[in-house]
């Protein structure tokens, strides 16, 4: 978890389908600056008026998308993250990230995560 110093404000617009596009902001980690245009982020300008949503929130309201991404450092270490992408942007960003730079690496893998719900 990444600590208020290492997070910025991000936002999207969703609701597109209707023609009443609606600002969204979300607080996510420092590292998404480097692949926030391919997952449909822009970071929010000072002042910015929108709907304020935690992660976890926005992923439960279906205005977010939870996609798992995989990388390899430098060093051949592989890591995994989960990751959040503009539900619009989701075919776009699995195709687009892959071979990109990010925390010290490049991006090797991008995929979905399957929503499950038990009883």
């Amino acid at each position: 978890m990444p600590t208020l110093a290492n997070t910025k404000l991000y936002t999207w617009k969703a609701g597109g389908s209707t023609g009443n596009d609606s600002d969204y902001i979300v607080r996510l980690s420092n590292r998404y600056d480097t692949i926030a245009a391919e997952l449909g982020l822009t970071a929010a300008a000072a002042g910015q008026v929108g709907t304020m949503f935690s992660v976890n929130d926005a992923v439960s309201k279906g205005l977010l998308i939870k996609l798992r991404m995989n990388w390899r450092k430098d060093t051949g270490k592989r890591y995994s993250t989960n990751i959040v992408c503009d539900a619009n942007k989701v075919v776009d960003a699995m195709a687009t990230l892959i071979d990109k730079d990010y925390s010290g690496g490049k991006i090797i893998s991008v995929r979905g995560v399957p929503k499950v719900r038990y009883r």
